[in-house]
């Protein structure tokens, strides 16, 4: 479930404006920034911009391009499951 929730900080603690039906326990994860109105698109935006992403073409990659790609991928995959208990930081320096 995922939900879209705003809130300030008080005495350093979170407030929501509405009430929120979890139950106790509940982990969340907050992400803190600018959520003015004037980051968050409107209407006419909203429908521009997804009208511009269904004129959008299929990229086409040739055969020899998708077989580098795909065992780039796999490398980069099996990277992450050899260093699942590592940190980011530790993985990628």
């Amino acid at each position: 479930m995922s939900l879209l929730l705003k809130a300030v900080i008080r005495d350093g603690r979170v407030e929501l404006d509405e009430r929120i039906d979890l139950p106790d326990g509940t982990e969340i994860l907050l992400t803190a920034g600018d959520w003015s109105e004037s980051n968050v698109m409107s209407q006419r935006e909203i429908a521009t911009t997804l009208a511009s992403m269904e004129q959008l073409q299929p990229l086409e990659i040739d055969g020899e391009l998708e077989k580098d790609l795909t065992a780039w991928e796999q490398r980069l995959n099996q990277r992450g499951f050899d260093h699942v208990d590592r940190s980011a930081e530790d993985v990628f320096r």
